[in-house]
């Protein structure tokens, strides 16, 4: 027997009541039960099953549980006088502080009980073998809720949970506390001005801010669908502040360090110096929807490690060095590295992405994307025929181009190329580059999530 001891408090006063927790651990082999049993029990007989609250489905009610049958008995003075005539409820005992002005003066609730009871009753009945790990593991896979979210919402994950349960309870929970912050919405406001886009929980930050936000939707059935809305809006809006300098990673500035602009922008997109090997999520969506379903997307990464789908490397073994020479040539101030970030298709598709850094005009790199898709294709055996080049910056001197059309309704330019190798002209491929702003990224993004928060009834944030 264990007794405990529970307390309501109002303000200076409080009242108390003592229990006592009765536990059976029977064998299964020797007590074939129809079921294990948790009860409140009144004057030596139980007046109200609880099984339910602690086994959350019929098959853990019904079943041995690591072996073993449970019987949980809790008894008590205020259960005694608190049974109604039947002896199959309390009637006398208030729910919770709401209603226990119904039943005059200050007195415990079962909301008061159930906060000790249910930490003693798990203790009983939860198998030394069981991980709540695996629970928190199997909700941050399925549904993207971290263990930051559980701790953020108070939601305690106990034996008998499934991970469908505490998604729904995390969500319930934050629903709850955004209802009652009334400066939610500005909070997360103030969030995303604090995001660091090359920090390595960037992304995670960026999926709880907008589990926090969809959280406060009347739906549940639509936090998925939501949730990707409203992460993919956040991530818009960190974009649009690292383009105009506006996170506090750029504002806030020890004395004599320089901003990262380009390489905070590059982080945004994909982490810098990863390959889809080390990092599954990427948001190269931003240019394109399509780009999502790319099979590798590699980022400063060297090409001769790079595999074709029959298991041979893609590319010849000195495409890093042409590379490098390339590089060199054109004068790219990060002379050792490869294309910022590049995306390869199986079916012979390649997007390259460059970014330049506010100032650098990008008229005086135009021709860097043909030079990659050349390169590539050449080194490619023949894999490679398809080229997407994006070449983003903030600045162009349009009297210097050539061969380029302006985007209709947009400040960027097009142009589509022939890829034809060097000596003999021989043509190896098509390069459909754009030249863009950073600021029509961001106009481009912004558009397209606008048709799915329109459809969502999705506040503007």
């Amino acid at each position: 027997m264990t007794p405990i001891t529970v307390e309501h408090v109002e303000g200076e006063d409080k009242v108390s009541a003592d229990f006592t927790i009765t536990h059976y651990k029977l064998d299964e082999t020797q007590y074939p039960l129809p079921r294990n049993i948790i009860g409140l029990c009144a004057k030596a007989s139980i007046a109200e099953l609880i099984t339910g609250r602690y086994l959350k489905t019929k098959t853990l009610e019904n079943n041995a549980i690591d072996g073993h049958y449970h019987i949980v008995l809790v008894e008590g003075p205020l259960l005694d006088d608190g049974v109604n005539e039947q002896r199959d409820g309390f009637d006398k005992i208030p729910l919770d502080d709401g209603s226990a002005d119904l039943f005059g003066g200050m007195q415990v609730t079962f909301e008061d009980i159930f906060s000790v009871l249910d930490d003693k009753v798990q203790e009983l009945i939860t198998p030394p073998d069981w991980s709540r790990d695996t629970i928190v593991n199997d909700v941050a896979q399925d549904f993207g809720v971290s263990e930051e979210m559980l701790s953020y919402s108070n939601t305690r994950v106990k034996f008998g949970d499934t991970p469908n349960e505490v998604a729904k309870r995390v969500l319930t929970n934050l629903q709850e506390q955004v209802v009652n912050e009334t400066s939610s919405l500005s909070a997360m406001k103030e969030a995303i001005k604090e995001l660091a886009p090359d920090s390595d929980d960037f992304r995670r930050k960026i999926d709880d801010l907008s589990w926090e936000y969809a959280s406060s939707l009347k739906t549940i059935d639509m936090a998925n669908l939501s949730q990707l809305v409203v992460r993919r809006s956040a991530l818009i809006d960190v974009l649009d502040l690292a383009v105009n300098e506006g996170l506090n990673v750029q504002t806030e500035l020890p004395d004599g360090q320089r901003r990262k602009n380009e390489a905070l922008i590059h982080s945004i997109f994909f982490p810098m110096r990863k390959d889809s090997e080390e990092v599954s999520d990427h948001d190269v969506w931003l240019l394109s929807e399509e780009y999502h379903y790319y099979n590798y997307i590699a980022s400063d990464m060297p090409l001769n490690q790079i595999k074709w789908d029959n298991g041979q490397n893609l590319f010849e073994a000195d495409v890093d060095e042409a590379v490098g020479e390339l590089l060199t040539r054109i004068g790219d101030e990060n002379g050792g590295c490869r294309p910022d970030i590049a995306l390869f298709h199986e079916e012979g598709s390649v997007v390259i992405v460059e970014f330049k850094a506010p100032g650098v005009s990008l008229d005086e790199h135009d021709n860097d994307l043909m030079e990659y898709a050349t390169l590539l294709a050449a080194k490619s055996n023949g894999r490679l025929k398809k080229f997407y080049g994006y070449l983003i910056g903030d600045t162009i001197n349009t009297i210097r181009l050539r061969g380029y059309n302006r985007l209709p309704g947009e400040n960027g330019f097009f142009s589509t190329d022939d890829v034809k190798e060097p000596k003999s002209q021989a043509t190896l491929g098509q390069l459909y580059s754009e030249l863009l702003f950073y600021g029509d990224v961001v106009e481009r993004a912004r558009k397209r999530i606008g048709v799915y928060r329109d459809r969502l009834k999705l506040p503007p944030l």
